[in-house]
């Protein structure tokens, strides 16, 4: 069930934060994370655009294989500096980790924000093989996201795809606070909807994960999205929450971190 009839419970169950009384904190991690990331390793900024935000962050590792990260906030709040926090464990292992900026709404369109995403990877690829000869990107995103990556990924190859909590059918959030930034209408909505568009005739290898500590809404977000691509079946990651998964992306002892090792090792 992607929509709910009443007002204020389909508003709960499409703010994360409605079963995370500490989700303020957990964002503050990412924040205070990153910034300590930032002052202890060298990044190189590269600008794929004229805007401050438009931007990716690159903490080279020694390899060709990158994992490239897509920020959440529901297309308007956080930047692509605040995912800095997951860089360490892959640059370690080898491999290089990009955070990317990206304009954010209301100042930007959902559209708007797509195509900085498609040019940032289109950048970052240039970047990398110019320095490795070689680029082989693993593409994950978190929340919103997700979102973007899903859509993105449908016209890129990739050595892989990582959705995390993300949101595919984005009409239901036309009918919440959400949608104040926004501004869709149902049409562009739908448009603007992996899990209503044609599946790609081709995917890149997917993992689709969410927390435990989810709404049913995002719950069923993800689970029919991996039917809609014929993927197997999300995996429940337990005593995860939104905020605080991302988390097991850099830790390889968790599924999520073996799963995106897995992909770097099997890249194509």
């Amino acid at each position: 069930m992607l929509e709910y009839d009443d007002i204020d419970e389909h508003e709960r169950q499409y703010s994360p934060s409605s079963i995370v009384p500490d989700a303020a904190d957990l964002i503050g991690r990412y924040r205070s994370g990153s910034a300590a990331v930032r002052s202890a390793r060298a990044f190189e900024t590269v600008a794929y655009g004229p805007d401050m935000e438009q931007y990716v962050d690159i903490f080279w590792g020694a390899s060709s294989r990158v994992h490239v990260f897509i920020h959440g906030g529901y297309w308007q709040e956080l930047s692509g500096a605040n995912s800095s926090f997951l860089a360490p464990s892959f640059c370690e292992r080898g491999t290089s980790y990009v955070g990317v900026g990206y304009r954010l709404a209301p100042r930007a369109s959902v559209e708007e924000i797509l195509a900085d995403i498609d040019l940032a990877l289109r950048v970052i690829r240039q970047r990398v093989v110019s320095e490795r000869g070689d680029c082989q990107i693993v593409l994950s995103g978190s929340s919103a996201g997700a979102h973007l990556a899903a859509m993105t990924a449908r016209s890129h190859r990739l050595a892989g795809l990582m959705l995390i909590s993300g949101i595919y059918d984005i009409v239901p959030l036309i009918r919440t606070y959400v949608n104040d930034a926004l501004s869709l209408d149902h049409d562009r909505a739908a448009r603007l909807s992996p899990l209503r568009l044609p599946p790609p005739a081709t995917t890149n290898p997917t993992v689709i994960a969410f927390g435990e500590l989810e709404t049913d809404a995002f719950k069923q977000q993800s689970e029919a999205f991996a039917s809609h691509w014929s993927l197997p079946p999300p995996l429940e990651i337990a005593g995860r929450n939104h905020f605080d998964i991302v988390h097991d992306l850099a830790d390889v002892s968790t599924i999520l971190g073996r799963a995106a090792l897995g992909m770097e090792d099997h890249g194509v």
